[in-house]
This record gives structure tokens, C-alpha cells and sequence, in this order.
């Protein structure tokens, strides 16, 4: 490699860590898009000339074939999709690194160094797992995203196991590898047991999980990329994998701690179920009467709680609530007939969100992933310019995973033209909620759950949240009334004080919304 081959590759990797560093400004994004696309292509092209292989014209068929392909995948793709086609890239990326692996590996049109043939067998190995874990785990990740394949966690019997199983058989293919060195078998069996174990890891993710596999796959692909350019000795791809893939754990690093959860934890399926409270014998009888009147017959109570734990369970609860609720009533009742009669006053118009709104000097909006599948975006703009036209301050809290991608509101919300400045992370905005006049929540539920501050035992307990129950007014415009990805019922939707819910499609409500603020 001569020195102006390797002063190239580093003032490239430069380019593209610059322009990384630009992405995330808003204002300066697509500029670092384009720089960082523009020293690819450069590299693309001097890795091309280093070679001697400018005289290939079957190269530049498949650039201009794969150019094509990937601006009509991103032209069509809606913003909804992005987080789906974004795994679809990682997944690629992860796919050419193993092809570059096993092309390596058997030698096919490789110039192998005679002088480190073990390396050579051992980073082609390690790309080949590397990248066909990528490929398999993105494609699942964006079939669950995508609604093709079941968004829940999914454990076959015996999953640990087979995990464990994979994961070593596949330490076991490497090491024959680089031992032993262009044998068939060895390459095909890596291929089939690192994408099994590509599935089975990723199968068992669930969907609220989602952002950060998608930030540690694409961490993977940039890992694959640099151990693919160890293998054919490729500097500029050692360098600017190893940018994607420092960056991508970085993030998936920052994601765990938004969620209070460990890496581990997410990929082997470990989250916390909702703690179940013994059923207490002196809880029998009550249980006892309750069933008996559902049943229309006597039934043994014992044999009932050992038969059907869950629902022995869930009636205590019912009955525990309706005693609380007659109680409350009864207390109301008693007071209400211990007081005079109040003089007749003159009927006062109830209030709604948008006399809520209208009245309102601070407002903040916090948007979640129901926003996203309403595309309510845009109608959420419209509502911000009425509301600032009013003259009322407008800022958006933004939680590290709402959606399902890293950065998936910031995104959308830039699509509908809503400025940078106005959005703002959690750890910038939580203290600013008790002092907010209203705050509209738009198809979000678990990162404003405020459970996860005490229900211990469920899977959001400890996991930091936005501090929307802290508002003197809430308006919730949510699909409906049920948990997030968690499972976790939010006391949110129950509370009697100002909280306005608006049920339905994001889209057509908060349009509603807008149009009845005078």
C-alpha cells in the first residue's frame, strides 16, 4: 500500500466522520449526508484504481444497478418506513461484509497475503459471522417493524439453549476456519449457523426494544464492514467501519441508559414481568362469593386459585377496586346528604382541550410512536402555528426512545417543517412541566408512564420518563386507552383532575382540536 493510497484513506474517513458530526444538526444535516456520501464514492472509486481494476466493466454495471435501487427504495419509502429501511441497510451492509468474507475466505478473486494466511482466515471468518448476524437479526428487525412478522417477543422452547449453542458452534467454525483454511463445508456452516443465530437473538427482541436494536445492528454493520477490510487488506474500510461502528455502540450505549436497561438484558429476552400478588387465605372467601355469583353454583375455592391463579388474581383485584369505588360513593353520598341545599347558580360551560389550549401561555407537546402511524405530524404543525399565532410558547419534549429508531420523532417532526430549536431532550424539558400552563401528548404512553417511578417488578420500573403527570393539564391523544409495548397500565389515563382524553385516529383529532381553538 503506497503512502498516498493511505493519506487518502485517512483524509476520507475525516470526511466522514465530519459529516457524521454534522448530521445531527438539523440545519447542517444534509450537508454532512452529502459529504459523507461524497468521500464513499471516493473511496468506492480509488479503491477501484488501487486495484487495477479499472478496466472491470461489469463494476460499474452493479454501481449504477445498485444507485438505482437504493434512490428508489429511499424516494419511495414514507417517513413511517424509515425506521423498517434503515434495518433493511444495516442488514445489507452486514450482508456484503460476509460476502467479502467468504469471497476471501475461498479465495475467489482475492490477492491473500502468503505471509499472513492465519489473519487472513481469521478476519474472513469473523466477517462472515459477523455480517450474516447483522443481515439475518436487520432483516427480522424490520419484519417486525413493518408489521410482517409479529412485533411481541417470541421464545421457542429451549431459546437459551439454542442461543448458547449457536453462539458456540459458531467460535468453534471460526477457529476451524482459520486453521484449516478454504474449505467449503466450513464456509457454508458458518454462513447457516451465524444467520441462525442472527434470527433466534433477534426474534426474541420485542418492539418497544426496537431502537436499540436498530442502533447496535448498525453498530454491527460498521463492525462487520472494518473486519471485512482487515481481511482484503483495505484501510479506508477498516477506518470508516470502525466510525459506524464506535458511533452505533456509543448510541446503543445512550439508549439502554434512557431505559434503565442492560444490552444484555434486551437481547436475552430478561425484562421484568408485572410482579403477581399472592393470593392470601383471608382473600379466599371474598373470592369464593365473587366466583359463585358468576358461576350461578358453589365451587370449591381452593381448587379454583390452584386451577387458575391468574384469574383468582385478576377477580381479587376487580372486587378490591369495586369495594374502593363503593366506598368512595358512599362517602359522597353521606356528605352530600349532610349539606344544605346550595342556592341555584348559573350553568358554566365545561372545559375542553381546545378552551384548554386557548387559554394556555406555555404549552408542550410530546409526541410517541402513535404519532407516526397516524402521520399526524403535519396536523401537529398546524396546531403549533395556531397556538404561537396566538401568541402562546410551543416547545416539543422529545424522550431518547420514542418510536422505534434513534432520532424517529426528531425526524418526523423536521419533515413538517417544525424548527430544531424548538425540540428538546428529556433530560433538557422534565423540570419545565410543572410550570407549563397544558401539555399534548400525541400516541405516546411508556416513556410518560409515571408507574415506572414505583411499580416495581414491571419492565419500565426505574426507566427514566417525561415528567408529563407533573402538568396541571394534559390532553392525550391516543388510539385508545391501552399499555404501551410494556404491558404497563398508566395512572395517567385515570386521573380525574386535568386530563383531557381524546380517543381515536392522532390525525383527525387533533385536527378537530384545531379547529375549535377561537
Amino acid at each position: 500500500m503506497s503512502a498516498f493510497q493511505i493519506i487518502l484513506s485517512i483524509i476520507l474517513s475525516i470526511a466522514v466522520l465530519v459529516g457524521i458530526s454534522m448530521m445531527s444538526k438539523v440545519k447542517t444535516s444534509m450537508q454532512g449526508n452529502l459529504l459523507s456520501a461524497l468521500a464513499m464514492l471516493v473511496g468506492i472509486v480509488a479503491t477501484v484504481a488501487f486495484n487495477h481494476i479499472l478496466g472491470a466493466w461489469t463494476i460499474y454495471v452493479a454501481i449504477i444497478v445498485g444507485a438505482l435501487i437504493g434512490s428508489m427504495m429511499a424516494s419511495r419509502a414514507q417517513m413511517i418506513q424509515m425506521p423498517q429501511l434503515v434495518a433493511l441497510f444495516n442488514g445489507l451492509g452486514g450482508g456484503a461484509s460476509a460476502l467479502v468474507g467468504v469471497m476471501t475466505y475461498m479465495g475467489w478473486g482475492m490477492q491473500i497475503a502468503p505471509d499472513y494466511p492465519i489473519f487472513v482466515n481469521f478476519t474472513a471468518m469473523l466477517a462472515i459471522a459477523v455480517g450474516m448476524i447483522t443481515l439475518v437479526g436487520s432483516l427480522v428487525a424490520a419484519g417486525k417493524l413493518a408489521r410482517i412478522l409479529d412485533g411481541r417477543p417470541k421464545v421457542y422452547p429451549g431459546h437459551s439453549l439454542m442461543t448458547i449453542a449457536a453462539l458456540l458452534l459458531t467460535i468453534v467454525l471460526i477457529v476451524l476456519g482459520t486453521i484449516t483454511g478454504a474449505t467449503p463445508w466450513i464456509a457454508v456452516s458458518a454462513v447457516l449457523v451465524t444467520g441462525f443465530f442472527g434470527y433466534i437473538f433477534a426474534i426474541r427482541v420485542g418492539g418497544a426494544d426496537m431502537p436499540i436494536t436498530i442502533s447496535l445492528l448498525n453498530s454491527l454493520s460498521g463492525v462487520a464492514g472494518s473486519i471485512a477490510g482487515m481481511a482484503v487488506s483495505d484501510i479506508f474500510l477498516v477506518a470508516v467501519g470502525g466510525i459506524v461502528g464506535a458511533s452505533g455502540l456509543l448510541l446503543t450505549q445512550i439508549m439502554c441508559r434512557a431505559m434503565n436497561r442492560s444490552l444484555l438484558s434486551i437481547l436475552l429476552g430478561g425484562a421484568k414481568r408485572p410482579a403477581q400478588r399472592k393470593v392470601a387465605p383471608s382473600d379466599n372467601a371474598q373470592i369464593a362469593t365473587a366466583a359463585a355469583v358468576i358461576s350461578g353454583d358453589d365451587i370449591d375455592i381452593e381448587e379454583f386459585i390452584k386451577q387458575y391463579p391468574m384469574q383468582a388474581q385478576q377477580l381479587l383485584d376487580a372486587i378490591t377496586a369495586l369495594t374502593s369505588e363503593v366506598a368512595r360513593l358512599r362517602e359522597q353520598l353521606a356528605q352530600t346528604s349532610t349539606q344544605p341545599a346550595a342556592a341555584p347558580v348559573e350553568a358554566t360551560t365545561a372545559a375542553t382541550p381546545a378552551s384548554v389550549l386557548a387559554a394556555a401561555k406555555d404549552v408542550i407537546i410530546v409526541p410517541g410512536y402513535g404519532m407516526a402511524l397516524a402521520q399526524a405530524q403535519h396536523a401537529v404543525k398546524q396546531l403549533a402555528d395556531k397556538l404561537e399565532y396566538r401568541g402562546t410558547r410551543v416547545r416539543f419534549a422529545i424522550h431518547p426512545v420514542a418510536g422505534r429508531m434513534p432520532g424517529h420523532m426528531n425526524v418526523l417532526l423536521a419533515e413538517a417543517d417544525i424548527p430544531y430549536e424548538k425540540l428538546f431532550e428529556m433530560e433538557a424539558i422534565n423540570g419545565e412541566f410543572q410550570n407549563t400552563d397544558a401539555v399534548v401528548v400525541i400516541g405516546a404512553n411508556d416513556v410518560l408512564n409515571p408507574a415506572a417511578r414505583n411499580a416495581e417488578g414491571t419492565p419500565i420500573y426505574g426507566m427514566p420518563v417525561l415528567a408529563v403527570d407533573q402538568a396541571k393539564q394534559v390532553i392525550i391523544c391516543n388510539f385508545d386507552l391501552k399499555p404501551g409495548y410494556a404491558g404497563v397500565e398508566n395512572p395517567l389515563y385515570t386521573r380525574e383532575q386535568g386530563v383531557y382524553l381524546c380517543l381515536g385516529d392522532a390525525k383527525q383529532t387533533l385536527m378537530q382540536i384545531t379547529n375549535d381553538i377561537h
